[in-house]
């Protein structure tokens, strides 16, 4: 099993979790005798932040949640045409704000409602590799200002930069595994195959499912995604995607270019075969478990 750089990421998320013995907790009692200023930001001026890991806040004393925002705390991507605001949840608690680049704020403040069926994060790469970063804290405008529980306004401005490596923390120890759509063992289709023929249909997409969230860039067709026509030997072509209705880094799309087409001489559909390599891995680079080869399917005839 490949190595990954656990151990920065459990003294990022300690941090974040446990208080210091004899230090502020994350649930500081506010103060408001002194102004409200940033403490410290852990990531500041590192070069080798991993691509999901949490960056950490903290503040002088306790924030009101309402105030931290995408603009008070700004999360940015420089680009060549200026920036671009990163994608990510800001949690709030006490003193301390983490923004957890592998989710969207949507995705975490609706799984934290009651009864909520929001466990799984929806972008769980995290931030762009390879990438240079800024952090901007507003104080010009009242109502885009880091705000303490008791009111007071963020006093002093606050600009830092950081970079991501290339790398990600792996969320799940080991290597990945294929568990087939919704757990069948099997990849789906969509729409789902024909119960009555056994035919996929012209313009279906095909399901690939795993035990834990993979790299997409590792999901190559022709490399690591083999679809083959069997009559022929032909590749299928086409583009693998994240599934859109289940954004987990666990789903995935394969859409043919086009339809599947037809087997014109035979007067049939496609006879195709899948085959998945162990150069698909997870988010830290661990190999597929073990290759895997499914079953042939037929095609339907397009209209």
């Amino acid at each position: 099993m490949r190595s990954n750089p656990v151990l920065i990421a459990s003294a990022v998320a300690s941090a974040v979790f446990v208080s210091c013995v004899g230090g502020q907790s994350a649930e500081a009692t506010p103060d408001e005798t002194r102004p409200l200023v940033l403490t410290s930001f852990v990531q500041r001026g590192r070069t080798d932040v991993y691509r999901n890991e949490v960056l950490v806040f903290r503040f002088s004393t306790a924030l009101k949640p309402g105030s931290v925002d995408w603009h008070s705390l700004q999360v940015n991507e420089l680009i060549p045409a200026g920036s671009k605001p990163a994608a990510g949840a800001r949690i709030v608690s006490g003193n301390t704000v983490r923004f957890d680049p592998r989710r969207s704020q949507r995705n975490y403040d609706e799984s934290q409602l009651p009864n909520s069926t929001w466990f799984e994060m929806d972008h769980p790469e995290g931030m762009t590799g390879l990438a240079a970063h800024e952090v901007r804290l507003n104080v010009a405008a009242a109502r885009t200002t880091l705000r303490s529980r008791g009111g007071r306004r963020l006093a002093t401005p606050y600009v830092a930069t950081f970079s991501t490596s290339n790398v990600c923390v792996d969320p799940v120890p080991g290597q990945p595994a294929f568990i087939g759509d919704h757990g069948t063992g099997l990849i789906g289709f969509e729409p789902p195959r024909s119960g009555a023929t056994g035919l996929v249909d012209a313009d279906a997409v095909v399901v690939f499912e795993f035990s834990e969230p993979v790299l997409s860039a590792s999901l190559v067709p022709g490399v690591t995604v083999i679809v083959t026509k069997i009559t022929t030997g032909q590749q299928v072509a086409g583009a693998v995607v994240p599934d859109p209705d289940a954004a987990s880094g666990r789903r995935f799309l394969f859409v043919p270019t086009g339809v599947w087409g037809a087997d014109t001489k035979n007067k049939q559909g496609w006879d195709v075969q899948i085959a998945l390599t162990k150069g698909i891995t997870d988010l830290a680079g661990n190999t597929l478990k073990r290759a895997v080869s499914f079953p042939v399917f037929r095609t339907r005839l397009p209209n």
